[in-house]
């Protein structure tokens, strides 16, 4: 059992900053490779993990906290329901 916590994202993987920016994820890996950033934004290395700074990239698409959350958002594979 997962419990939600009331604290916000501070930073999103390169699959999801793919998916909020609408590209594939392996454009995404190409484009930090390349530059170091993804839509202008740096990239966080933490070992070998890279991690997007949420606000810069939000900013980036122009999004705030009153236009749109998109931190509530769900992976669509991981809630689909069994249409049976």
């Amino acid at each position: 059992m997962t419990v939600k916590t009331s604290v916000p994202r501070t930073t999103y993987t390169i699959v999801e900053a793919a998916r909020l920016l609408g590209v594939a994820k392996n454009s995404a890996y190409q484009a930090v490779q390349r530059n170091g950033a993804l839509a202008g934004v740096d990239v966080i290395r933490v070992g070998k993990r890279l991690v997007v700074p949420s606000v810069p990239l939000r900013q980036a698409l122009g999004l705030n906290d009153e236009t749109e959350n998109l931190d509530d958002q769900t992976d669509p594979k991981s809630d689909v329901e069994n249409p049976k």
